[in-house]
């Protein structure tokens, strides 16, 4: 037998035949890609892709931000809305109301949620309803184009046994999504988003709306969501008065509750005045501007789950025409009207007249209206003390008197008053004095 030496060198085409036989043989196993393993899948949420060929869901950014849980979906029934900004369902207002459901899981542990988006206009209003129907603990969350919650956005509350959430809010040009979870249980909801157009009154100081461009005649104020803030800003004179006023209609039943706020801020933010009140109530706030400055007015509403409007207010009552103290009390002649302004809760109107003893005296105002009005002597000692739809006043003698007005809420701060003489009293004699 011929035997190759220990250090000669092998020819390699001798065994290439074999080798590649060998190879030609082998069993060649291919791994499925990321289209090929997810086909006919879906996530829950994310991203769907291939881990040696079985199907698996990633997160991305926007769902780890929201909180999103990211698995493949096995659901009882096929999911309608995708929980990914790239599978959610878009809306174009008006829309609905539509059926919704949040499915049951085949897995343990697995939930359902629905996400929707929509691109809003800058400012404007918009209004998502929510009613669980069979979905009696399910929920709404707004979230931001990162995957932020807007906290404080959506209201819910229990009507007719149903829980419903409706947020009408005024939100910043771009894209939005409302997400609809199911709190553990699934079943059916209905939706609907509707664009209420732009928000009448900004809600900040830099978007608030200057006074001075307002008509003098009352204007409206929408109130569109619950505790809506619109606010107004105006440059206030120097011992100019100011007074702002607003009223909600009444409603059927009338709320327990205080439904609409005023508050009349300095630009520091400091309160200078505040007031709130009732449906059919009017409530106002105002002020003796101490030096000239801006000062703005808030006007936020409460118990509102849809929209309501309320009719409201402005007025410059300029500076205080009379005084405050009896030096100084303007005179009043019987039958002659003079026009009284009273700039602000602490203005005091103080006015000069001589009964006749034996006389009776009453006031009238035009319009009608209900201030606080009191007789008082030299001495600054009060007579009589009513309001001035009631104060009739008789002199025990004839001299100097003074008549004080001041404002009782929440009336009118503007009106024309006159001093009627009506004459010597004819009756057994002169009606007591408290």
């Amino acid at each position: 037998m011929r035997r190759t030496p220990r250090n000669a060198v092998v020819d390699a085409s001798v065994f290439l035949p074999c080798l590649l036989a060998l190879s030609a043989c082998a069993p060649t196993v291919e791994v499925p890609d990321d289209a090929a393993a997810c086909e006919g899948l879906r996530c829950t949420a994310g991203q769907c892709f291939s881990n040696a060929g079985q199907p698996m869901c990633r997160c991305g950014d926007w769902e780890r931000t929201a909180g999103m849980p990211c698995q493949v979906a096995s659901f009882e029934q096929p999911d309608d809305h995708g929980g990914s900004p790239g599978d959610a369902t878009v809306l174009l207002p008006p829309v609905g109301p539509v059926e919704g459901r949040i499915s049951a899981s085949r897995r343990e542990g697995q939930v359902d949620l629905d996400l929707f988006a929509f691109t809003s206009e800058a400012r404007h209003v918009y209004a998502f309803q929510f009613e669980s129907t069979q979905l009696r603990s399910g929920g709404v969350r707004l979230l931001d184009a990162s995957g932020r919650v807007v906290v404080g956005f959506l209201d819910t509350f229990v009507r007719d046994g149903l829980r419903t959430a409706a947020r009408v809010a005024s939100l910043d040009a771009g894209t939005w999504y409302v997400e609809v979870f199911g709190n553990g249980e699934t079943g059916t909801y209905m939706y609907q988003l509707t664009d209420l157009g732009r928000d009448d009154h900004g809600d900040t100081f830099a978007e608030a709306t200057p006074l001075q461009d307002v008509p003098p005649r009352p204007f409206t104020v929408t109130h569109a969501f619950q505790e809506d803030r619109d606010l107004f800003t105006f440059r206030a004179a120097r011992l100019h008065g100011y007074r702002f006023h607003c009223e909600r209609p009444r409603r059927s039943p009338v709320p327990e509750s205080e439904t609409l706020a005023l508050r009349l801020l300095a630009a520091s933010g400091e309160l200078v005045d505040e007031a709130s009140g009732r449906d059919g109530v009017l409530v106002a706030v105002g002020m003796e501007a101490p030096v000239e400055d801006d000062y703005f007015v808030e006007v936020r509403a409460q118990d509102v789950p849809f929209l309501a409007t309320s009719t409201c207010g402005f007025e410059d009552l300029g500076v205080d025409e009379h005084s405050d103290w009896p030096a100084g009390a303007t005179p009043l002649a019987p039958g002659v009207p003079v026009r009284v302004v009273l700039q602000s809760d602490e203005d005091r109107d103080v006015f000069s007249f001589t009964g006749e003893e034996g006389h009776v005296y009453s006031l009238l105002t035009e319009p009608q209206g209900f201030w606080g009005a009191q007789v008082l002597d030299l001495l600054g000692r009060s007579l009589r003390n009513a309001n001035t739809r009631a104060l009739t006043f008789q002199p025990e003698a004839t001299g100097p008197l003074f008549l004080e007005l001041k404002p009782l809420e929440p009336a009118d701060r503007s009106f024309q008053l006159t001093l009627v003489d009506v004459g010597p009293d004819a009756s057994a004699g002169p009606p007591p004095i408290p």
